[in-house]
């Protein structure tokens, strides 16, 4: 089973769930992460979300953001969004493909401050929890 995690720019939220799920579900799925629009300017995570991580007991200080059209989506049984606007990009993307969509809504912590990471790191794991039975 491999399962994507997909944000705008995949510097914070997708791959603190990629982190997170592998640590949660790692025996359910391969998790990995991308983004609709990944900067140039970012070539890590943000530091925020690599440090949310690592309090969380979490390395993902080697993660580069990647683009989705650089991926087969097809090769995915699952792709979550994390926002409705992701979501929408990202259906430009499908050729309609077995994967199946899960969108869910998790806030941008992008540019604010570390607590805002922590919370979207929090609504992350919780929802990890009901992501365990789809899998």
């Amino acid at each position: 089973m491999r399962v994507l995690f997909v944000c705008f720019g995949n510097s914070c939220r997708s791959p603190m769930a990629a982190g997170l799920a592998m640590k949660i579900l790692g025996d359910l799925a391969v998790f990995e992460s991308a983004g609709t629009c990944p900067g140039d300017l970012q070539p890590n995570a943000a530091a925020n979300a690599i440090e949310v991580m690592r309090e969380m007991g979490i390395d993902i200080r080697g993660h580069r953001p990647r683009r989705v059209s650089s991926l087969n989506l097809n090769d995915f049984d699952y792709i979550i969004t994390m926002d409705l606007s992701v979501n929408v990009q990202l259906k430009r993307f499908l050729s309609g493909g077995p994967a199946k969509i899960l969108l869910w809504d998790v806030d941008d912590p992008w540019q604010r401050e570390i607590e805002d990471y922590r919370k979207c790191a929090e609504t992350i794991r919780n929802k990890l929890f009901g992501l365990r039975k789809v899998l």
